[in-house]
């Protein structure tokens, strides 16, 4: 039996096709169960499709993180029934043509080195120096060489500056899914942006909303990339022309040569505006670019 079965039964008698938000722990308590059984993060934090419990999956139902419970302790959550249509909750990285990728070759006194302004040559001494990348240093890369530039048609051939990273609390409200315009709001809970940038394209000043994941291509839920663009676009006192969601997938390639990285640029719709409010589901990839970068 799912713990999840109770509100799965709840769901199919609501009209909106949402049930809650809830307190996850109050539900849990509420269902007699003991919620020091379950990790809250690990049931309602779905960052990838194989994340999501099989009996939601099963039953066409996604969970949605919302921040501070107002109906009790802890964090409170939201199912939607979409029956056929779970897959519209996230990006598969799988659907796009990742296996064409540019070749970028930035071993010493190769042409794309060469190419590079002399700030550029010398950070590249610094990486090429590194024995592993951390996620933070596989996106600094990306900015201080030009792949990210490259990929988004930017102004400036490379971005000179580190991201700025958050993690703060927000408030925002949005729709899930066009088939349930029901707005469910995002109670002062937790956020994470890995990167915002302000730069420039076509001579107009956007904001990057960047959220960047390393490894291998999974199914990736919106809301990763939706919650930081919903935070940044409600909360942050910003004048821009546009606000461009990006997703960034970076890894080595495995076996005898790790001074290879694949990078997997993902550029996102803005989160358009359902009945009265932005729709989750709505946010879309536009445009992708796909490179192997070899330092030597």
């Amino acid at each position: 039996m799912s713990h999840w079965n109770p509100a799965l039964r709840s769901l199919e008698t609501t009209e909106s096709g949402i049930y809650g938000p809830k307190s996850f722990i109050g539900y849990l308590r509420d269902t007699d169960e003991d919620p020091s059984q379950y990790r809250t993060a690990d049931e309602l934090s779905i960052d990838t499709h194989k994340q999501l419990s099989d009996r939601l999956d099963e039953r066409g139902a996604m969970v949605l993180r919302l921040g501070k419970a107002s109906d009790g302790p802890g964090t409170q959550f939201a199912l939607v029934d979409v029956a056929e249509k779970i897959d519209d909750f996230f990006i598969n990285e799988g659907a796009f043509d990742s296996d064409s990728r540019e070749m970028l070759n930035y071993t010493p006194k190769a042409n794309d080195t060469l190419s590079l302004g002399q700030s550029a040559q010398d950070m590249l001494d610094v990486y090429r120096s590194l024995p592993t990348f951390s996620e933070t240093s596989l996106v600094n890369f990306a900015l201080s060489i030009g792949i990210l530039s490259r990929a988004l048609g930017l102004d400036t051939a490379q971005i000179g500056t580190a991201p700025t990273t958050v993690a703060s609390t927000f408030d925002f409200q949005f729709e899930p899914h066009p088939d349930h315009p029901t707005v469910v709001h995002h109670n002062s809970g937790q956020v994470e942006i890995d990167g915002l940038i302000m730069t420039r394209r076509g001579g107009e000043r956007i904001l990057l909303v960047i959220e960047a994941k390393r490894g291998r291509g999974r199914k990736l839920a919106k809301h990763k990339i939706g919650y930081p663009t919903l935070a940044a676009e409600m909360s942050l006192s910003l004048t821009v022309d546009q606000l461009v969601p990006v997703y960034l997938r970076a890894h080595t390639v495995d076996g005898d040569d790790d001074d290879m990285i694949r990078y997997s640029i993902y550029e996102c719709s803005d989160i358009p505006i359902g009945e009265t409010q932005p729709c989750l589901t709505g946010l879309r990839v536009i445009n992708n670019r796909h490179y192997e970068v070899r330092l030597g």
